[in-house]
């Protein structure tokens, strides 16, 4: 890990990445994840370490004192001076998390070298009952947010967060102000959008590390709830009358037209994103179909839940 460090900080030349007039563009972007997921990796390396440091920290005195009461001195003395390695290591390994973050941003910057815009299936899947939704996700830098944090830069988490959250916000913007179709055709964009969206939220609105309180956690918190109290029923309200209109059935378990499709390929897996990162209870039973009154629509359940307390992993 040191040698990789000295290599990330120092060694490696990362050319004119940072200069907003050099086009990082759709091929080049595939390396610059590369870049940023060598940063992250060795950035979490720390912040495990710094854990680990911790955990000794918190176990090792009553291990000394056990240790003295049975007569031995001499481990007891040795793990004393663990103790206060692990005490200089603690702030050492985050502070050293949160400079390869910094570098990071400084050779690829977030407003220069854009990291969305390629999505692809994730290692994640969502698990609503018997059915399982695959996971899709885009970019890197919502992971620096969460290491920020961990490492004690509120400050650079902020700032980076509120630019990863204009982008994606004005992604999702693409989707609320464009056809209720483009979304049925880019479904792997949306669902990545939502799901990096959440993650961001998950990072920021942590209770141990986060800063729920503070403008980003706010803004986030807000923007969920709109995103799933309004522009995503608003959404499926506009499949559902494309559906009517083409004669089209919107019935589960009926043979479903071209916007039907859609409709419901949309809603489940958006169902299935927000089970699981806890903004709506598993339902329990078999699925009501989508025109069934007696079904507790996402909309309804939103507006009967703390987000600021679900949205927490």
């Amino acid at each position: 890990s040191d040698k990789m460090y000295a290599n990330l900080m120092t060694n490696y030349m990362f050319g004119e990445m940072s200069n907003p007039d050099v086009l990082t563009d759709y091929y080049t972007r595939r390396h610059t994840s590369q870049y940023r997921n060598q940063f992250a990796s060795l950035a979490s390396d720390f912040i495990r370490k710094a854990e680990n440091a911790e955990a000794i920290l918190t176990r090792g005195q009553p291990y000394i004192d056990a240790l003295k009461d049975a007569g031995r001195i001499d481990e007891a003395e040795k793990m004393a001076e663990v103790l206060k390695t692990a005490d200089k290591d603690v702030p050492l390994f985050r502070e050293k998390a949160a400079k390869l973050i910094r570098r990071s941003l400084e050779v690829m910057p977030a407003n220069v070298v854009i990291d969305y815009g390629e999505p692809g299936p994730s290692r994640e899947r969502y698990n609503v009952g018997s059915m399982t939704y695959e996971g899709y996700g885009d970019g890197v830098l919502h992971d620096y947010v969460g290491i920020l944090l961990q490492a004690g830069d509120k400050k650079t988490a902020n700032e980076l967060g509120t630019e990863l959250a204009r982008q994606l916000e004005s992604i999702l913007a693409y989707f609320e102000n464009s056809d209720a179709s483009f979304a049925g055709r880019n479904t792997k964009d949306l669902y990545a959008t939502v799901d990096t969206y959440l993650k961001l939220s998950s990072a920021v609105m942590d209770p141990i590390n986060g800063d729920s309180e503070g403008e980003l956690g706010k803004r986030l918190t807000e923007n969920v709830n709109t995103l799933f109290s309004i522009t995503l029923p608003k959404l499926y309200e506009d499949l559902k009358e494309k559906a009517n209109n083409n004669g089209e059935t919107t019935r589960r378990g009926s043979r479903a037209g071209r916007y039907a499709s859609m409709l419901f390929d949309i809603q489940d897996n958006m169902e299935a994103i927000a089970i699981h990162y806890g903004l709506m209870q598993e339902p329990t039973g078999t699925l009501p179909s989508s025109n069934d009154p007696q079904s507790l629509e996402l909309q309804r359940m939103m507006q009967q839940m703390n987000m600021s307390d679900s949205v927490n992993r």
